[in-house]
């Protein structure tokens, strides 16, 4: 039998982007500005929240 990852294991859709990310929170984006750019760029919509706690695992 396969169990699933618990959730803090599991892949984020934002780990695909961290550096560009990271570099762009540096350059002091803010996490909505974080946000518009990952719509726009990537075409990948997250929540506001889901941003802070990645940069709070992350940043």
């Amino acid at each position: 039998m396969i169990r699933k990852r618990s959730y803090s294991a599991r892949k984020s859709q934002l780990d695909k982007y961290k550096f560009e990310l990271l570099e762009l929170k540096k350059a002091g984006a803010s996490t909505a500005e974080l946000q518009r750019w990952l719509r726009t760029n990537k075409r990948l919509k997250v929540a506001h929240s889901t941003i802070l706690r990645w940069l709070e695992k992350h940043g």
